[in-house]
């Protein structure tokens, strides 16, 4: 995806903290949510790539430690981003992509 079709946001662990992490690379996925969803993602001029997540999908599940490596490895490139699309708070998000 391009520029706007991917995720935006700044870089954060899963828990919302800034460590860095496990031998598979840093946690550089950023969360983001419906409040700072444009901010990060919409309006940077960075590539961002965003998953749209909910908590109890398998797939999902599998996807977490895949992309907190993909994060680390393209750091500087191109911004992973989650959102749990799932929650209340952001299902509207989650609508307005489709998901």
């Amino acid at each position: 995806m391009g520029k706007k079709g991917s995720s935006k946001g700044k870089s954060s662990s899963s828990t919302g903290g800034g460590s860095k992490g496990d031998a598979g690379g840093s946690d550089e996925v950023t969360v983001l949510t419906s409040a700072n969803f444009d901010d990060l993602v919409m309006k940077s001029k960075d590539i961002w790539m965003v998953e749209f997540y909910a908590p109890w999908c398998g797939h999902c599940k599998a996807l977490e430690p895949e992309w907190k490596i993909a994060a680390g490895k393209l750091k500087g490139q191109v911004k992973l981003g989650k959102m749990d699309v799932d929650a209340a708070e952001n299902k509207q998000t989650g609508v307005r992509f489709g998901v």
